[in-house]
């Protein structure tokens, strides 16, 4: 009960994340040209509906490795935080002035998983692409967790296998293109590099004060 409530103090910008990411409803609609940045590679990546599932993994594994981190590792735990927020925001602001969208296939048939990625599709507009949110957040949280070194190494591979095909499933289920995979993995370099540099910069370590409180 105490290593709940010392960490429950520390879930508010758990939530503040959590809000940011309800911004995207309210971009998730075309804002002037949408342009088509797909290649002649994506071109020929098949549709799988098999993959819609771990695309709708994405929510249970981001929450998943935020309660990881703020249990394990909380001076990480913060930068994650803080990393994926920023990189949230600039998300948007990119949404609003570049503007990207991706050709959907029609999707014929009455088994689950294509209703799964019919529903899917008729939540979220093919629009705001680029980067992919669903890669960024994914691959941010994955390099937090690897780097608190608390893993053996089957838990490992477990998930980066599942990190792995979340990446893919974005590609396989049309929802985005290769650039949209490629500009978020820059943006995870450079919004970690980001807080790395401010923490560097002032010659702190985040939350240093409460780095190991609490945790096991």
């Amino acid at each position: 009960m105490e290593k709940f409530k010392a960490a429950l103090k520390h879930s508010w910008i758990f939530f503040v994340y959590a809000a940011v990411g309800l911004i995207y409803e309210v971009v998730n609609r075309p804002w002037g040209e949408v342009r088509n940045i797909s290649t002649a590679l994506d071109a020929n990546i098949p549709f799988i509906k098999e993959f819609i599932i771990p695309y709708m993994s994405w929510h249970l594994f981001t929450v998943g490795c935020g309660i990881y981190l703020l249990f394990k590792d909380r001076r990480n735990y913060y930068k994650s935080m803080y990393s994926v927020i920023i990189g949230l925001i600039i998300c948007y602001a990119t949404y609003i002035v570049f503007q990207t969208t991706v050709p959907r296939p029609t999707v014929v048939g009455d088994d689950i998983l294509s209703q799964f990625v019919r529903k899917m599709y008729s939540h979220d507009k093919p629009m705001n692409c680029f980067p992919s949110i669903h890669v960024y957040t994914t691959v941010l949280f994955t390099y937090f967790i690897l780097i608190t070194n608390r893993l053996k190494k089957y838990q490992i591979a477990m998930m980066v296998t599942w990190a792995v095909s979340i990446v893919l499933s974005t590609l396989f289920v049309k929802q985005h293109v290769i650039l949209d995979v490629v500009g978020a993995c820059a943006l995870v370099y450079a919004c970690v590099g980001l807080v790395n540099w401010f923490e560097a910069r002032n010659d702190v370590k985040i939350n240093n004060t409460v780095e190991n409180e609490g945790q096991v």
